[in-house]
């Protein structure tokens, strides 16, 4: 997955950011707005790389609350839509505190 061309293609609409249910529903139990979560997919660093499932780990930082954010996005090269599959606040006991290492 080229991260920064996929981004330019959802920033010019030729590409759609779907989020699912899944996501939905973790971020909001965390307290992540959907707007975070899309803004850590435009704008968030790579903490994991999944090539064999086309999946990218990212980690962004809410804007308002400064909570740390990590969203799962998949992607197929070609494709029209890209997938958050999950979107949530890593935990403390498993990440360490910069949240780009797991413990």
């Amino acid at each position: 997955m080229d991260l920064a061309r996929l981004r330019r293609e959802i920033l010019d609409r030729r590409v759609r950011l779907l989020i699912s249910g899944h996501a939905r529903i973790e971020a909001h139990k965390d307290g992540l707005p959907l707007s975070e979560v899309e803004r850590t997919v435009l704008n968030g660093v790579v903490v994991e790389d999944y090539p064999e499932r086309d999946r990218k780990l990212l980690l962004g930082f809410a804007a308002r609350t400064a909570l740390p954010c990590h969203a799962v996005l998949e992607y197929l090269a070609g494709e029209s839509e890209a997938y958050v599959v999950t979107a949530y606040v890593p935990d403390g006991a498993a990440w360490y505190p910069d949240y780009k290492t797991r413990k």
